[in-house]
């Protein structure tokens, strides 16, 4: 409930429009209907005209890709469907509860519970609207706490077996898209932490390719954002464990980057035969290149990869430059800036990729020199468990809701 609710005010304030505006024609024909007119059923439980509209700002606020008002629709029947799986196994949720929850969300956007009720009002929306989202929110995850909380958690022994399962190599080899957005100066940082909470909640590989080609500014957007397939092993250890426990179509938070915030959904995952230990350090050639990223940044950066088969003869391409032009380093991978580590996993030795900085002010060619190989890093069993926890309860809570929708009578009108 919290993780869907934190990018509301936000993208509200940043947006600098109301829901009541960017609404627009879309609510004009609910307006025509009595506002407590029934719109759906649900098992007899009725969805009122005037809870859609309620809704359906909400859903704007969110910025959720979409219609607004079928969004709305698919999200109030779900609620009336957790709300009585609620009911029927006699879980409750006080009005303490509701209030701890509107005053959690309110803390999140650095407000208090008054004054985001305020904010909200200000765009027509009503205390109870919010307050029965936060409540079925609550008696949701209280649900899968019952149903499924100690079926989803792993004793210590399998937490154990499963990271000794994991193929010391990486054994994983996973498709990933990406979304890069701008985050060099405390505006851009501000929209795209905003947006980013957005981009977060998408589970649908049509909806990141399309967020893909509008917000990101790396060349991927033309592609939807995909990337080459890799190695999990070779990619940065803070990215393998966030991808680790998705499920395809899910989004990692955000990963601060130079200058900028990475996104990346998990697209295919398939299991290779390779045994290497993941590579512990990685060592790398940086090319500045002129321009940011166009096609005669590309066409400079063909030519050189033509020229240079392997690290040392980009000392010859650099000749005439500055110094600066030209680093090599060895490093952790860990310690490897997030967007040149991400490039690097998908390079063989000898291999080279454009990396366009976030800020579009600079694009560098990088070239892999080589990997070394070593004793991998210990897993924390600890983290580990918890994400593999959280993923069996999500996927458990995904099947039982699609089991109350297809047993249930839903009626539109």
């Amino acid at each position: 409930m919290t993780r869907a609710l934190r990018p509301l005010l936000l993208a509200a304030m940043l947006a600098g429009g109301s829901a009541a505006a960017l609404l627009g024609p879309a609510s004009a024909p609910a307006a025509a209907q009595s506002l407590f007119a029934p719109v759906a059923t649900v098992d007899g439980a009725v969805i009122t005209n005037f809870e859609l509209q309620q809704r359906a700002r909400l859903v704007v606020l969110f910025r959720t890709p979409g219609d607004p008002r079928e969004l709305a629709l698919q999200a109030l029947i779900d609620e009336r469907l957790q709300t009585a799986a609620a009911r029927d196994m006699g879980i409750e949720v006080t009005e303490a509860e509701v209030r701890e929850g509107v005053e959690e969300f309110a803390g999140r956007v650095n407000m208090d519970s008054p004054a985001l009720l305020s904010a909200l009002a200000g765009d027509g929306i009503e205390r109870q609207t919010l307050e029965d989202f936060v409540r079925a929110g609550l008696a949701w995850r209280k649900v899968v706490r019952a149903r499924f909380g100690p079926k989803a958690q792993l004793r210590e022994e399998e937490v154990r077996r499963e990271a000794r399962a994991l193929p010391p190599g990486g054994g994983i080899r996973v498709g990933l898209a990406e979304i890069i957005l701008p985050a060099n100066t405390p505006e851009n940082r501000a929209r795209a932490e905003a947006l980013a909470a957005q981009i977060t909640q998408i589970d649908s590989l049509g909806a990141f390719a399309s967020a893909a080609r509008q917000y990101s500014v790396v060349p991927s957007r033309d592609n939807g954002g995909r990337i080459e397939a890799t190695d999990l092993g070779d990619l940065p250890p803070n990215i393998a464990e966030l991808l680790l426990p998705l499920r395809p179509g899910q989004v990692t938070p955000p990963v601060p980057i130079p200058n900028g915030i990475a996104l990346f959904q998990l697209r295919t995952r398939e299991e290779t035969a390779r045994q290497t230990p993941p590579a512990t350090e990685v060592e790398y050639a940086l090319l500045a290149l002129p321009g940011a990223g166009g096609a005669d940044t590309r066409q400079r950066a063909a030519a050189i990869s033509a020229r240079a088969d392997t690290c040392d003869d980009l000392y010859g391409v650099a000749r005439g430059l500055p110094a600066e032009a030209l680093r090599r380093e060895t490093r952790r991978i860990d310690a490897i800036p997030a967007d040149v580590a991400i490039t690097l996993s998908r390079l063989d030795e000898g291999e080279t990729a454009t990396v366009v900085s976030a800020d579009g002010r600079g694009a560098t060619l990088v070239m892999l020199c080589g990997r070394d190989y070593r004793a991998g890093r210990d897993v924390d069993l600890r983290a580990f468990g918890e994400q593999l926890g959280n993923s069996r309860a999500a996927g458990y809570a995904d099947t039982y809701l699609a089991k109350l929708r297809s047993n249930a009578r839903i009626v539109t009108e």
